[in-house]
Order: C-alpha cells, then sequence, then structure tokens
C-alpha cells in the first residue's frame, strides 16, 4: 500500500504529442516486478516571430526618442525573437530609414546584405530555434521628426509569420510647470519653523532637467535638481524665522530653471513679536433661508504671535448671536459660534459686520443670508365622495345622515398651489396608500370588496415639498360585482344671464378642447338649454357659442370616470348701444 512520488521539470524541445515513458523494477523475496507508464504532453506547434526596435537615448535604450537637436548621430538596435514553439528559418529584416530624415547609416553589426531603394535588408541563413534572439545594430544622422519602422519575416514548416515596430522620433520640446505659484506662511514669532510642497512636471514632451535655486538664508529647498518626462515630483520649501526681523514680510523668491523655461515660486511670511490676532475663515454666506428660520456657523480664532492675545467681539445686528463674546489664546485655536434668526427680516439680502477687537490687532467676520418667503402648503379639497351624500352605483343619489356609498365609486379631489406647481396627490384608504396620480384630473375608481367604516384620505404634495390633506369617514357596502364606466358625463344648462327666470338657452353650441361638440336642447320643460357630453377623463376647455349671444369659455373643466360633472353657465346679451 505504499507509494513514492517522484517530481521534476523537463524543457520540451520540440512541438507536437510529446511521449514520456517511465520504467520501474523491484525485488519481492527474489522476485523481480517490474512496470511502466507514459505521460503525453501536448506541445502546440505555433510559429511566431517578434521584433522590436529602440533608439539609444545617451544613457539607455529607449522604444520613443526625443532630440535636443537634429543633426546628431543616433544608435539603433532591432532584436528578432523567435516567440513561438517551431524553428524558424529564412529570417528576413527590412528597416526603412527614410531617405530624408535618417541618413548615412553605418556602424552595422552584423552587416546588411542589401541598400534597396532607401531600405536596409538583413537576410539571416540561420535557423532560429524558440526563445533565441538575433541582435542587428547600426547608427544614422537624425535630421527631423520621423517614424522608424522595421518588419521581420520568417518561415517554417508550419507556415510564414512576420511582425513590425515603430520607433517614433522627434525633437525634444521640454515644457516646465509647477503649481502653486506662490505660498503665504502667515504670521509667525521668531525661532519657529514651518514648511509646505508644490509640485513640478513636464508638460511638454522628452525629458525636462531643471534646478532651483535661492538665495535666502532662511529658506531650504529639497531637492534642488530634478529631471520629468511627465511625472510630478514634489519640491519640499522649509523656512525658519530665527534671526528674521520682527514686525516686517520678508519674501523670497525662488528661481526654476529648465531646458523648458524657467519661473519663479514666491514665499512670504510675517515676523512678529508680541501677540497677533489671526482667525479663519473670515466670512460665511448662510445662502437662502426661510422668514423665522435659524442657522449658525463656526470659525477659528488664535494668537499666531507669542504672549498672550486679548479678543472681544461686537456687532449691531439684532438677528446674530455670538458665543463667547470673548476670550485668550497663548497660541490655541478657540472656536466661535455665530447663530443667526431670520424672524423680523424681510425678505432679501443682508449682511452683519462682526467687529473683533484685540491687543494683536483687529478684524471682521461678515455673515450674509438670503432671506425668502417661506412657501406656501398646498391645498386640497375632497370633491368626490362628499360629506352627508348617498352614492349608489357611482351616483350621487341624496343628501343623507352620512356619508354612504353603496357599489363602486369614484374619488375625485382638487389640488392647487399659490406659489408653485402640484407635484403628485395620493389617495389614501384606512392610512393605506392606494393611488398615486400626478396629473389632473386627480382621480381614483375605488372598487374592491369591503364593507364598513372606512378613512378615504387625499394627500397633495407640492415642488417645494410641502403637504395638505383632506380625510372624510365614510360607510361603504361594495360586494366587488360592479364596475365604472371608462368614460365620465359633462352636463349643464345655459341661461341668459340677468334674467329673473332661469329659461334655458335653445342651439347654443357647446365645443369641449378634444374636439367633442354639441348644442343644447329646445324642447320647453324637457332639455331646452340642456347640453351632455360624453368624454374621456381629462381636464378640458370648454366654449360656449350662440347668435347675439358673447362666447364663454369656461376653462380647466375636470372631468373623471365613471362620475358626471355639472357645468352651468349664463351668456350675456349683445345689446348694441348699452352701456
Amino acid at each position: 500500500g505504499g507509494n513514492i512520488t517522484i517530481i521534476f521539470d523537463a524543457l520540451a524541445l520540440d512541438c507536437g504529442d510529446l511521449v514520456n515513458l517511465v520504467n520501474v523494477t523491484g525485488t519481492y523475496r527474489n522476485i523481480r516486478v517490474y512496470d511502466d507508464d507514459t505521460a503525453t504532453v501536448d506541445v502546440p506547434c505555433e510559429p511566431n516571430i517578434s521584433v522590436d526596435k529602440k533608439a539609444w537615448n545617451g544613457s539607455k535604450w529607449v522604444d520613443k526618442l526625443y532630440l535636443n537637436e537634429f543633426g546628431v548621430k543616433v544608435g539603433f538596435n532591432i532584436t528578432v525573437k523567435n516567440t513561438g514553439t517551431v524553428e524558424l528559418k529564412n529570417i528576413t529584416v527590412i528597416d526603412t530609414p527614410s531617405d530624408c530624415c535618417l541618413r548615412d547609416p553605418t556602424d552595422f553589426k552584423p552587416n546588411y546584405t542589401k541598400l534597396e531603394d532607401n531600405n536596409i535588408y538583413w537576410m539571416i541563413n540561420k535557423t532560429l530555434k524558440p526563445g533565441e534572439k538575433i541582435y542587428l545594430e547600426f547608427s544614422a544622422f537624425v535630421y527631423c521628426n520621423v517614424t522608424n519602422i522595421v518588419e521581420a519575416y520568417a518561415n517554417s514548416s508550419y507556415g510564414n509569420v512576420n511582425d513590425s515596430d515603430e520607433l517614433p522620433i522627434s525633437r525634444e520640446v521640454s515644457r516646465l510647470s509647477y503649481a502653486p505659484l506662490s505660498h503665504d506662511f502667515g504670521f509667525m514669532t521668531p525661532g519657529e519653523t514651518a514648511n509646505t510642497t508644490f509640485e513640478i512636471w513636464n508638460s511638454g514632451n522628452g525629458t525636462l532637467r531643471y534646478t532651483i535655486s535661492e538665495n535666502c538664508p532662511w529658506v531650504n529647498v529639497t531637492p534642488t535638481i530634478g529631471e520629468s518626462t511627465g511625472e510630478h515630483d514634489n519640491i519640499t520649501v522649509s523656512i525658519n524665522t530665527t534671526n528674521l526681523q520682527v514686525n516686517t514680510t520678508h519674501v523670497c523668491n525662488l528661481t526654476v530653471s529648465s531646458n523648458g523655461g524657467s519661473g519663479v515660486f514666491t514665499i512670504t511670511v510675517t515676523v512678529v513679536s508680541g501677540p497677533h490676532l489671526s482667525y479663519t475663515p473670515t466670512s460665511h454666506d448662510f445662502g437662502q433661508l426661510y422668514e423665522s428660520e435659524g442657522a449658525y456657523t463656526t470659525f477659528e480664532i488664535w494668537n499666531s504671535g507669542n504672549g498672550l492675545l486679548s479678543y472681544s467681539f461686537s456687532e449691531n445686528c439684532s438677528w446674530v448671536d455670538i458665543a463667547p463674546l470673548s476670550g485668550t489664546s497663548t497660541g490655541e485655536h478657540d472656536m466661535v459660534t455665530v447663530a443667526l434668526n431670520t424672524t423680523g427680516l424681510t425678505p432679501g439680502n443682508h449682511t452683519c459686520n462682526i467687529t473683533i477687537a484685540s491687543n494683536g490687532g483687529n478684524g471682521l467676520f461678515t455673515v450674509h443670508v438670503t432671506v425668502v418667503a417661506r412657501p406656501e402648503a398646498p391645498n386640497i379639497t375632497l370633491l368626490r365622495p362628499k360629506e352627508n351624500m348617498l352614492y349608489i352605483n357611482n351616483k350621487e343619489i341624496t343628501t343623507f345622515s352620512t356619508t354612504l356609498i353603496l357599489g363602486p365609486i369614484t374619488l375625485h379631489a382638487n389640488a392647487t398651489d399659490s406659489d408653485g406647481y402640484i407635484e403628485k396627490v395620493e389617495f389614501y384608504i384606512d392610512n393605506t396608500l392606494e393611488f398615486n396620480d400626478t396629473m389632473r384630473p386627480y382621480a381614483w375608481v375605488w372598487n374592491e370588496k369591503v364593507v364598513g367604516r372606512h378613512t378615504i384620505t387625499v394627500k397633495a404634495y407640492d415642488n417645494d415639498g410641502f403637504t395638505s390633506q383632506k380625510s372624510l369617514t365614510v360607510t361603504i357596502l361594495n360586494l366587488g360585482f360592479g364596475s365604472v364606466k371608462k368614460y365620465g358625463v359633462l352636463q349643464g344648462k345655459v341661461t341668459e344671464e340677468g334674467r329673473i327666470l332661469d329659461i334655458g338657452l335653445p342651439n347654443v353650441n357647446v365645443t369641449v378642447s378634444n374636439g367633442n361638440h354639441t348644442k343644447t336642447g329646445n324642447t320647453p320643460f324637457v332639455n331646452k338649454g340642456v347640453y351632455s357630453l360624453t368624454l374621456p377623463e381629462g381636464v378640458y376647455d370648454v366654449t360656449f357659442e350662440a347668435k347675439d349671444y358673447h362666447t364663454y369659455v369656461a376653462k380647466n373643466v375636470e372631468v373623471v370616470q365613471g362620475a358626471t360633472t355639472t357645468l352651468n353657465v349664463q351668456l350675456k346679451y349683445i345689446c348694441e348701444g348699452c352701456d
């Protein structure tokens, strides 16, 4: 039952199905035993070749060459490698140096086979095994921007292969960039140290070589020399205020010189003796606040000098409070809270200047606020069902001691907003959201099996986020068998304005904005002046026209599914010569 495991690695020198044979022998009680086994390794027979061209930039081989000037001699290297799994033969390398930009090629290693049409040919009579490389070198003079192309071709028992490479050559145009351009260390006392950093990088091409110099003994720069091909280098600037004159602002200009331009990084510091007032930020804008709304902010105050700073605050704005009103600092940062309340402020822009007085200087902290009128909440009315009304199969029958609904019913709400617009109206049954309507008319058909007392709530949302709602408790008996018509009815009566008797006007043209139209009836005591239209649910403009009468247009008339909207109209008679 025992076993021995032997693990080893081997190099596959060919492709195809490579069979490895293993034999094992042993002796048991003078009896010789043996066994053998095979393992097959499938090595794909894939020919492939790669070619890579590089140029010598003076310190290393590169894939992209930048020159400070043209007319210089440059060395080139071409590497050809068998990257497949089979041997390659009949290898041909063709380099195109260009007749105008790369001239006078020389220093060939090995020598070329032929020069033809400005192309350099190497025809290599050698078998290249998998993984082997061939190196070709030569030199040429560069006179302009060019992309040098090299190609390699080879044959194998499994097909022909080729590859190419490009080497861009251009004149170096480095460009110095750095940020920020300056730094102010603010107020410091004698003997203090501080540091800051800025970045330098090459925003052009090639290699930017730069140096930084200054003649300020209180400033130290690290590093003072560097290179960049595009990466950002961090430069540290340290200062020491020892021996600097007090109560004076000192300035030092760091000169940045490079092959891509020059610049100046400026540092300033003010050395003070005794306490000195410092605070940040110097102002705060509260933005827009509603009337009678409160808010607060904070700022820091400290002594950036030495000794003891004593400070106090004052302002003459009744809507601003400051805490604390005074304090001291030997260098620690104190937090000051500025609170405001817009109660009593008129809509518009308001500014308050807080005066800071101290034995280390004075200052102002300014607060701004824009007061806007508080938006009004939306108005909402439950139009249907009405309080103390009887409804049978979605029809309004008569007044009743309570709101009683027999069968399904269309709920209808009206929502308006005086300073904005309505975003949506929600319909709830016993605090459960049943429907959400975003367009007028705001309506929902309540048709389900339900019995008993339930509370209907309609809730309106406006664009400012304010809400209003109305509720009505009803008694309902609906076994869920009934249905509600998909259309609504617009009806009413047209009479003459100013008449004591409510007599209908016949033959009045009634036209709805969706194109539907009718005429009022002309039969006395039956339908004289009466009209009726069946319409899809929606919001309509309704026009009433009759001869010798002024035309009247009723705007935004709502018609809801399965319900009747009543619109009675009086038309004014056209009286010539009447006032």
